[in-house]
Order: structure tokens, then sequence, then C-alpha cells
């Protein structure tokens, strides 16, 4: 088997429609030196149909489009809300489809966390496994072909994932199904999984049991990666701000190459709803914001219209603007950070990803000053973000 330069490779996104589509299961996905899944065609089993090429939603992305309503929105459940990422929509939503007698397809762990791939649940205790923000690329493995057998069977679906992962889920399938529901995340990126590895390898404590890239033990603005044993004792925690690995995450360090140029954004993904935090809520709804989280809903279909409007939430209605100024990677890609393609070099040599991690996203001294005076003035008022 070998990977070849054909179109469809370049920016590839790693969505898997290629590989679902493959009539003679020709492509399977490798990872880069950087730790990103691409395809790799076995020469002698693929027979030129061009399939891949149609399917991918790089190569044809998608019409832009604009949200035909805009929501700030709380789960009414408040546990669910605090335990999850932002204002727990997603739980809601999916139990609806489930309640539909459907299958709801969503990102879970592996056991050691190291990895995270796409999977299905058809009750409410599956659908737990989907809850949280997981900031690593998740592997959609052969999940379109099920949707599509699901659907074609009469089974409804609700399928969860990144802009991306939909629009490839909506090339593969080549129609719509009126018993499909998509719902995808306002993304910033996908970090290496290859770098999260190592990261994990250095700093997890033994015994870990639950990963939680963003717990509200310090509130919803200020999140913290915690890191749990099976009897719920926190073994590691850091705020967002502290923690390299979301630094470096969040200042495009290693964001896979098509994130940087997302064929996805701007609407282009075709989904019904997507999710997000409503940040910057106070300048539009200071009373809604309690700080235990607060979702930002794109109502993007009239099916996501009908499905939004089937659940139970504390949810007002608000105008596109100031969701997109909290929410700028809607419509904008992030730029790489300066010496992106030197870290790589250097990170294939590292016998520690962490202290080089920590040297890429170092803040100039200034900015280091007006930080701690920030935090300073945050912990005097005791002000949110």
């Amino acid at each position: 088997m070998a990977t070849v330069n054909n179109p469809f490779v370049v920016g590839c996104c790693g969505c898997g429609a290629c590989l679902n589509v493959c009539p003679k299961d020709a492509i399977s996905f490798r990872e880069d030196a950087e730790g990103f899944a691409y395809p790799s065609v076995d020469g002698g089993k693929c027979i030129d149909c061009s399939l891949c090429v149609k399917v991918c939603p790089v190569l044809s992305p998608a019409a832009e489009r604009l949200p035909l309503k805009v929501y700030a929105a709380k789960n009414a459940d408040l546990q669910e809300r605090i335990e999850s990422s932002s204002g727990g929509m997603f739980l809601p939503l999916a139990r609806e489809v489930i309640n539909m007698g459907g299958r709801v397809f969503g990102v879970e762990f592996s056991p050691d966390f190291r990895s995270a791939r796409h999977s299905s649940a058809s009750d409410n205790i599956g659908l737990r496994r989907f809850s949280g923000s997981k900031y690593i690329q998740s592997d959609t493995g052969k999940t379109y072909t099920q949707v599509k057998s699901l659907l074609d069977s009469g089974v409804p679906v609700l399928y969860s994932g990144t802009p991306c992962q939909i629009a490839g889920l909506k090339k593969f399938l080549r129609k719509d199904y009126e018993g499909l529901y998509t719902v995808d995340l306002v993304c910033h990126g996908v970090p290496s999984p290859r770098v999260w590895r190592r990261y994990l390898d250095e700093t997890a404590p033994e015994g870990v049991a639950s990963v939680n890239f963003r717990d509200k033990v310090t509130g919803w603005k200020r999140f913290s990666m915690v890191m749990k044993d099976s009897s719920g004792k926190t073994l590691f925690s850091q705020r967002e701000d502290e923690n390299v690995f979301m630094s470096g995450f969040l200042k495009n360090l290693y964001l896979r190459p098509s994130c940087y140029r997302c064929p996805a954004r701007k609407g282009r993904s075709g989904s019904d709803v997507t999710i997000a935090d409503y940040w910057h809520l106070k300048k539009v709804l200071p009373d809604f914001d309690d700080n235990t989280g607060v979702g930002l809903v794109l109502v993007n279909t009239d099916k996501g219209a009908r499905l939004f409007d089937s659940i139970q939430a504390d949810k007002v209605e608000t105008a596109y603007a100031p969701a997109l100024a909290g929410n700028p990677a809607i419509e904008t890609d992030f730029r790489p950070l300066e010496g992106r393609e030197e870290f790589f070099r250097k990170a294939a040599k590292a016998g520690k990803i962490v202290p080089l991690i920590r040297k890429y996203t170092r803040d100039p001294l200034e900015q280091r000053l007006r930080k701690r005076l920030k935090r300073l003035k945050r912990r005097l008022t005791g002000r949110g973000r």
C-alpha cells in the first residue's frame, strides 16, 4: 500500500468521506509526521472511479449561508449544564432524536484517553459518552456508511461533529434525508492527536479515569482541564490560561493545516444546527448569564428549527452580529502561530513535548505583564471575561 498524490489529498480535512465511499476499500488513513491522518490509497485495489474526489468537501465546498435564527440558550437541567462545556444544548437535541426511535452519533474518548472516535448511541445512558469538548480530531471511521444504512432503513439519525465532518457526511450521502439531523460546532480547529498523546504521557497522573478539557470548577468563562480517578477525586487541574496544551491549541501552534483554510466555515457545512458558547453575552443579555454556561445556537434550516423548537430549554433570540463578535471562528480562519513548522521539526527529535510547547507559546514580556495586571484586576473585582 502506498500514499499517492491524488488531488483530494491536498488540503485534506480528514473527514473520512473518501474512505466510506470507496467501493473497493482501497483507502485507509495514516498519520503524517505531524500526527494528522491522511488518506492512503492501495493502487492495487483502486479502480479510478473518482468517487473519492466527488465526495471531498475540500474540492467541492458548499455555498456560504447565514443562519435563519440565532439564540442564547441554556439546558433547563442545571446539573447537566454544569457538567457540559457551555450551555449543555447537545443532550436535549440528542434525546429528542432518541425519543423518535433514532440513533445519535457523537465523539467519545478511547479508554486510555489518547484518541477520540465517532460512535453511536441509542439510549440516554450512551449519550453521556459524547458530552464535553474533546480537543483532538476524532476518527469518523465507517460511521458515514452506518448512517446511510440506518437512514435507508427509516431510522432517524442525529450526527454531531466538526463542520468539515458534517460537510463530508453530506457529500457522502449525496442526497438529503428527512430523517437526518446534523449538529456541528463553532470550530477553532483541531490540534495534532500526536501532540496530545505526548502531552498526556508527560502530564497525566496514574489512575486517570476521566479527562475534561473544560471543567467548570473555576467557572464557565475561566474553565479548567481536569483529570479524575474512578472515585471522582481530582488528580490534575489547571485553568485554561495556565495549561500548556490549551495554550498551544488556542494560539494555533499545532492545528491541522486545513484548519487554517477551513472548507466548512461560513455555514458551508450544511448542518441543521450549530452550537457553541455564547461568549460576550453580558454585552447582549447580562441577566441571562449566571456563569454556569450559556450556549449559542445557530438554527440553519427549517428542519433544525423544528428540532430546536421541540426541546425544553431557556432560550432568547438574538441578532447574529453579537454572536459572531464572540465567536469569530464562525466565519474567520486563524493564522498559524509563527514558528509552527520549526516546532514540528523540533518535536520529532525532542524528548519532551511540554517544554517545547511552552517555548513556542510564551508571550513577549510586555504582553505577560499586561495579562498579569488583567488577572489581578479580575481577582480584585470578581469579574469574568
